[in-house]
């Protein structure tokens, strides 16, 4: 019935409008539809000033004939205070009347309109006033009431009705009940005049009486709208409408556009770190990397780590960068697997490829046939190449591999003179174990590690303290590896060599001649034992030019440090435990020899 007809809210004037069509309907009269054209307003908005009226010439009207106490004129009080009344604006369809004063409107109604015009509670107040008030209007004087009858009738002033902001019923809004079940009233705007309304049909005169009738009583002044100071108050809102925030403001940005410039800034920074990121991701991971190119053979050394190996690796072409490597590494987990070793590898390989070669565990390899080598205490370089040649263990000629410029530049280092021609004394004995198919240098290579690993061990203060250098104690070593056949003479030996070159006698050790004329088997001649030559100790005092053959450790040991006796000679004692007689003193020596002599003749 009355429902919502649209999507906007209902405004003030549209609630004062529905309010006064319901009383209308309810007084039985229609309401004008431009009842609320200009003149309608809610309390709570201020108000218009009204449409000047058009001043048009207006009739007096005939004086009322009804008798004076009939129609007793308002105190001069009330006329007073009812006096100041604005125009009411006019209607379109009718004549405006003349732009007159108020004073002369008021005027020229007559007391019955006046009291017609009036609402019926200001009637009922004034008939209820007492007499006394009443005669005082009848006993008036012609004047008062010629004033009062001058001025303009009720009914020619018609106040615009307004509707009393009271919340009511209706379909979009529940209310509270109120204390009673008055209808919104309509009063009179204040100070607004206008004929809104159907003029009502005027009342009959009154016929003379001759009783005096009680005076009409006066219309209560209407209640003006209270004055508001300063800026009028903002609008109501309605008792149920819902609540709307304000708008926010916006934020006043910062002239000179600097928040721009930081997050610009901003995101220049965040651009290059990605850029970073995907570079280094891609130089690690390597999604795109081409094929790989030519083998390339290499060795990884032992307790290698990542950043070693990654070196190498770019050194040798394998990967394009060894920090990426190692970061490739790091991130797999692989970084404690690579293992050391001789691989096969690729030019231009990613890291992952490398790192999975580097990581795999080689098959279990099949044991390598190989041959084993015995090189006995003692024996020079020319003895032992018929062993080593007739062995078939090895390739090549064992007397050349010895005698090479390597061989020879190796030595150098060990501690041989500068000229020495020679490999004798450094070629250690020992048993060694060659992979099939190994050549003679691989022999002499092992030989000269293993001296430089046994000479190690080897004391050399004492040898120092008697101005001996290294080269001459592997002189003498060589020799007492020759003449001491059993291990507790070496240091006898020694000793014999040691007291001699003291004393600045020749050795006469007859091994330098064997070695010098290569007769280990026969007897020596006696042109050999006078023969002058370097290795004859029989002739030259000191040492050998070189060593006379390849002696073992304990030889080199006992050649350092020989034993604290005194003697100067030895002789072989008859027999085959290869025993010999030392001796300090010529008588001695020539007594031990003369024992040797008669064992070889019973022989």
């Amino acid at each position: 019935m009355f429902g919502k007809r649209s999507d906007h809210p209902r405004t003030a004037e549209d609630r004062a409008r529905a309010a006064a069509e319901r009383a209308a309907r309810r007084a039985g009269r229609p309401l004008p539809p431009e009842a609320f054209e200009y003149t309608v307003r809610p309390p709570d908005i201020e108000p218009r000033d009204p449409l000047p009226a058009p001043e048009e010439p207006r009739e007096e009207p005939p004086p009322a004939a009804a008798p004076e106490a009939a129609a007793p004129s308002r105190p001069a009080a009330a006329r007073d205070e009812a006096a100041p009344r604005d125009p009411a604006p006019a209607r379109d369809d009718e004549a405006a009347p003349p732009a007159t004063s108020r004073p002369a409107r008021e005027a020229a109604a007559t007391p019955a309109e006046a009291a017609a015009s009036r609402p019926a509670a200001a009637r009922d107040d004034g008939a209820s006033r007492p007499a006394a008030a009443r005669d005082d209007g009848a006993s008036r004087p012609a004047a008062a009431r010629d004033d009062g009858a001058s001025r303009p009738a009720a009914a020619d002033v018609v106040h615009q009705p307004t509707v009393e902001y009271t919340p009511f019923q209706t379909d979009e809004h529940t209310l509270p009940p109120r204390d009673d079940d008055e209808e919104p009233r309509l009063v009179a705007a204040g100070g607004v005049a206008a004929a809104t309304f159907a003029e009502p049909e005027p009342e009959p005169e009154p016929e003379p009486d001759d009783e005096p009738e009680a005076a009409a009583p006066e219309p209560r002044p209407l209640r003006r709208a209270p004055e508001r100071d300063g800026e009028p108050a903002p609008p109501r809102a309605a008792p149920n409408a819902p609540r709307r925030r304000p708008p926010k403001t916006p934020r006043s940005t910062p002239t000179g556009g600097g928040r721009h410039w930081g997050r610009r800034i901003f995101a220049g920074l965040a651009l290059l770190l990605l850029l970073a990121v995907v570079y280094a991701a891609n130089k690690t991971f390597q999604p795109f990397h081409g094929d790989p190119g030519q083998a390339v053979a290499l060795d990884i050394p032992a307790d290698s780590d990542a950043a070693a190996i990654g070196k190498l690796l770019e050194a040798k072409g394998v990967v394009d960068s060894a920090r990426f490597f190692e970061v490739k590494a790091t991130i797999s987990g692989d970084r404690g697997d690579l293992r050391p070793g001789h691989y096969t590898l690729r030019e231009n390989m990613s890291n992952g490829d490398a790192i999975a070669a580097l990581t795999k565990v080689p098959d279990a390899p099949t044991a390598p046939k190989t041959v084993t080598l015995t090189l006995l205490e003692g024996p020079s370089r020319r003895e032992n190449a018929p062993v080593v040649d007739d062995s078939k263990k090895v390739t090549g000629s064992y007397a050349k591999a010895s005698a090479s410029k390597a061989t020879l530049k190796r030595i150098r280092a060990l501690g041989a003179p500068k000229g020495t021609k020679t490999a004798e004394g450094f070629l250690f004995p020992a048993t060694y174990t060659l992979p099939e198919g190994a050549s003679a240098n691989d022999l002499v290579t092992q030989q000269l590690d293993a001296f430089e690993d046994n000479f190690k061990q080897v004391d050399l203060k004492y040898a120092k303290s008697k101005h001996l250098t290294r080269y001459d104690v592997l002189i003498i070593a060589s020799m007492i590896e020759r003449e001491a056949q059993l291990a507790k003479e070496r240091a006898l030996v020694s000793a014999v060599i040691y007291n001699r070159l003291k004393e600045g006698m020749p050795l006469g050790i007859d091994a330098t001649i064997r070695y010098s004329t290569d007769n280990w088997k026969r007897p020596i001649r006696q042109s050999e034992l006078d023969r002058d030559e370097p290795y004859n100790t029989r002739i030259h005092r000191g040492l050998p030019p070189t060593p006379i053959g390849n002696p073992g450790l304990a030889s080199l040991k006992a050649a350092a440090k020989p034993s604290k006796k005194s003697y100067l000679f030895y002789v072989r004692k008859p027999g085959s435990s290869g025993a010999h007689a030392f001796s300090s003193t010529d008588a001695q020596f020539e007594r031990d020899v003369a024992k040797y002599q008669a064992s070889r003749k019973d022989k």
